[in-house]
């Protein structure tokens, strides 16, 4: 599989409720648009406050306030797939669309975006 796997920081400002509900309102204009293109499209928000949240560590953990409030994880089944996403994204009205919601909730300046291809190892089953 091939992956878009982004790093997104909210807003200055932006609570991280309101920065989740923008991205989960988000995900629906991708839905809408790119929807048919995905193989899974995976949001993960930074949930740990301080200290690791239900780690031994007594280290604070630096993703909680400082790095970024979403990993989120795009999957498509094959290169075709990427390049049709990319292909529909960058059209202007859609384009648009994005970034005028993109604006409301996520710091734009943060954003890392890059393109991985997945190997998985099966699971070790021991007898």
């Amino acid at each position: 599989m091939i992956n878009i796997t982004l790093l997104l920081k909210r807003k200055p400002g932006t609570s991280k409720e309101d920065f989740r509900r923008g991205y989960e309102h988000h995900a629906t204009l991708a839905m809408k648009h790119l929807g048919h293109l995905y193989a899974r499209y995976l949001r993960n928000y930074t949930i740990a406050q301080g200290a690791h949240a239900g780690s031994t560590s007594d280290r604070a953990d630096p993703w909680a306030e400082t790095m970024v409030d979403a990993i989120t994880t795009i999957s498509f089944r094959s290169r075709e797939d990427l390049a049709e996403f990319q292909r529909i994204a960058q059209q202007p009205g859609i384009f648009a669309e994005f970034i005028a919601d993109e604006e409301l909730w996520l710091d734009r300046t943060q954003k890392i975006v890059f393109t991985t291809e997945e190997v998985a190892s099966s699971p070790r089953i021991d007898v």
